[in-house]
Order: structure tokens, then C-alpha cells, then sequence
């Protein structure tokens, strides 16, 4: 089967992990994938390495050019046409609703978030082009047709990730180090974006409650985002020993 995927974040998070990881076994299934992605983007980097075709887009009028490279794409006459596109975040399906896509092809439409869906005719007329809503959870199921998408319009894929193996006591002994933590203190590790919605602020907080009775607990948290400078707030006023770590993309 050929299939056309689309991202169009230019940031690497949750969701273009996950993006990477189905790419992978598509590839694994021998499908046939191409991507549209963002210029220089992390995912469009890591795809590329994999041997992944990928059609990156510039960054000034992202939609507009990854439309334009979508609608190219799904006319070419030569060769097996896509069976489907499945749109990873919701500026994919803007573009691919841009180049009419959904007149060609079925569109499946990954979601893993449980706000509402936004209202406005724009958006609207965006969803009504999805043939498929993938949910990562039922809760997020749910909230889809709280917004007035069909049940049956909705499939319920539970994503996973890749777990390396443990690392060996001198790897380990090596990163306490690196962020002077000793060996009887017990360490917290919060890997995600920092925006209000992922809470860790909870984390910070519940902290302070464990500290109380196990003093040597500690935490890191890993990760940037908007919340950065309020979660280095909140720690200070508690006065937790709580590491930042910032990875370079």
C-alpha cells in the first residue's frame, strides 16, 4: 500500500515521536510512505535518515506550500496513486483540506488530545474531509463526540513506545553524577512539553508532600515550553530540589 503521511510541527514532541515510530513500521510492513514534513524539522531530519522519501515544506507559509506539495503529489500520474493520508496534527489536515486530498483519497486524522473541537465553519468543513478519527485513548474518543463526530467515525489505537534496555551501573552511576545526585537518593523523572496541560506543576507540588517523609526523594524534569519560567517559580517558592534539563534538539 502507498501512503501519504503529513506533519507540520517544526518542534519535536510526544507527537512526532509517535509520528517517527508509525513511519518506522510501515516501513517494517513494506508500504510504500512518503512524508510531508517541515523544512529542517526534527521529524523530517530523523525520517530522512531512516531512508524515508520526505517533502519538506519552507517554514514562512507552511500550509500553503505543504498544500501545494500534497495536491502534486496526489495528481502524479506515474506510478501506484496513495491509498490513503493519514494527518498527524491538525495544520496536516489544513493543508491536505487546502489541496482538496480528501476528494481523492481517504483522510485519517490522528488525535490525542480531549479538547473540543473547535466550531468555526473553517474548521468544521475541515473535520466533515476526515474519513477516520485515530483517538490514542477512549477518553479521547469520548470528547470527539462530545464535539459531534459519529462513534463510527472513530478508531481507538493505543499507542506505544519504544523502551531501550536498562541502562548498566556505569551508565547509571555516570548520569548521578552528571547531575550530582547520590546513590541512596531516590530520583523522579518527568519527561514532556512544558505547557499548562501536561501539569507539572502537580509533580512539583506532590514533591513537597513526599519530601516530608522521604527527604532524599528528588526530581528531574526534562523538557522547555511555555511554563518553563512559572515551574522554576513554583519551585523556588517551595524551595525543592528539583534539576531542569533543557535538551537541544
Amino acid at each position: 500500500m502507498r501512503i501519504l503521511y503529513a506533519d507540520l510541527e517544526r518542534e519535536w514532541r510526544g507527537g512526532q515521536s509517535q509520528a517517527l515510530l508509525t513511519l518506522q513500521g510501515l516501513v517494517r510492513a513494506n508500504h510504500q510512505v512518503e512524508l510531508v514534513a517541515a523544512e529542517q524539522s526534527p521529524l523530517a531530519q530523523r525520517a530522512s535518515q531512516m531512508g524515508i522519501r520526505v517533502h519538506a515544506s519552507p517554514r514562512f507559509g507552511l500550509r500553503a506550500w505543504a498544500a501545494q506539495a500534497m495536491a502534486r503529489l496526489s495528481a502524479r500520474a506515474a506510478g501506484e496513486p496513495f491509498a490513503l493520508a493519514q494527518l498527524n496534527e491538525p495544520h496536516a489536515l489544513t493543508a491536505a483540506w487546502l489541496a482538496g486530498l480528501h476528494r481523492r483519497m481517504p483522510l485519517l486524522l490522528s488525535r490525542r488530545i480531549g479538547f473540543p473541537l473547535q466550531e468555526n465553519w473553517v474548521s468544521q468543513a475541515r473535520f466533515r474531509a476526515v474519513e477516520r478519527f485515530v483517538a490514542n485513548s477512549e477518553d479521547v474518543a469520548k470528547s470527539l463526540v462530545k464535539s459531534g463526530i459519529a462513534r463510527e467515525r472513530i478508531s481507538v489505537v493505543n499507542e506505544g513506545v519504544s523502551i531501550p534496555e536498562l541502562p548498566n551501573s556505569e551508565v547509571r552511576a555516570r548520569a548521578r553524577k552528571r547531575w550530582g545526585i547520590g546513590d541512596t537518593e531516590f530520583l523522579f523523572g518527568c519527561v514532556s512539553v512544558f505547557v499548562p496541560e501536561k501539569g507539572q506543576r502537580h509533580i512539583i507540588e506532590a514533591l513537597s508532600v513526599v519530601r516530608q517523609k522521604h527527604p532524599a526523594a528528588r526530581l528531574i524534569l526534562a523538557g522547555d515550553g511555555a511554563c518553563r519560567g512559572e515551574l522554576e517559580i513554583l519551585t523556588k517558592r517551595l524551595g525543592q530540589q528539583i534539576q531542569f534539563f533543557f535538551p537541544v534538539l
